[in-house]
């Protein structure tokens, strides 16, 4: 997890240094602001899993998720740069829509839109106050009996919760570092190299996991590529 962010921060830091080069790109400038929001949501999730807040921290993911896909879109369409830019609303069902129309083929782009909503819809399961929020708290088991009648305050420190919510929060870091790979474009290789180690480390933590687990991290974000 820190090694992925230590990336992330590296890679802010190589686009700003050429920054006068874009700043007056709309497109580019509303992108590094998105990746510049979900890295504080990165941060702010890594601290709650130190706390032990780890049914707290599920509800970054889908603000990380509209972030991250915000930027690539507004990298790629300039218009809704500028809508960002203007201080207008634009719906997650239209942002996906809009990052399905960029793929190269045209005949996956269905595909990746019902891909982008399943994903979404999955992180929103447990961002809503249903009841299904309150499992990683109260558990599964009679969860309808018991929810409101036992008093579960604070962290939760424990190897089961803990690992799991690394690996979401991480499989998260991964996706938006993927975008900004994108942006930035090292032509050496070495920042794919380094990525490369830390998604490699990440399916095997994944692999690692006991079986009952593998079901809450194994859905991942569709993955994106630079568009033509």
């Amino acid at each position: 997890m820190d090694n992925a962010i230590v990336l992330y921060l590296e890679s802010l830091q190589a686009a700003f240094r050429f920054v006068d080069k874009w700043k007056e790109n709309i497109s580019t400038r509303a992108a590094i602001a998105m990746l510049i929001s979900t890295l504080n949501y990165v941060l702010l999730a890594r601290h709650g899993i130190l706390l032990g807040y780890y049914p707290e921290v599920q509800d970054l993911l889908r603000s990380c998720y509209e972030r991250t896909y915000r930027c690539y879109l507004f990298f790629n369409n300039y218009k809704f740069a500028r809508k960002f830019l203007e201080g207008k609303q634009i719906s997650q069902s239209t942002v996906d829509k809009e990052v399905s129309n960029i793929a190269k083929d045209m005949n996956k782009r269905d595909e990746l839109l019902n891909n982008l909503r399943k994903y979404y819809g999955f992180l929103s399961t447990v961002a809503h106050p249903n009841l299904k929020s309150f499992q990683a708290r109260y558990g599964i088991k009679e969860i309808n009996e018991r929810v409101g009648l036992v008093c579960v305050f604070g962290g939760l420190m424990g190897l089961e919760l803990g690992h799991v919510s690394i690996i979401r929060i991480l499989q998260t870091t991964l996706s938006a570092l993927r975008i900004l790979g994108i942006i930035i474009h090292d032509e050496t290789g070495s920042w794919d190299k380094e990525f490369q180690i830390i998604s490699k480390k990440c399916d095997e933590m994944i692999v690692n996991l006991p079986i009952r687990d593998i079901n809450l991290v194994i859905m991942k974000q569709p993955r994106l590529t630079r568009a033509s």
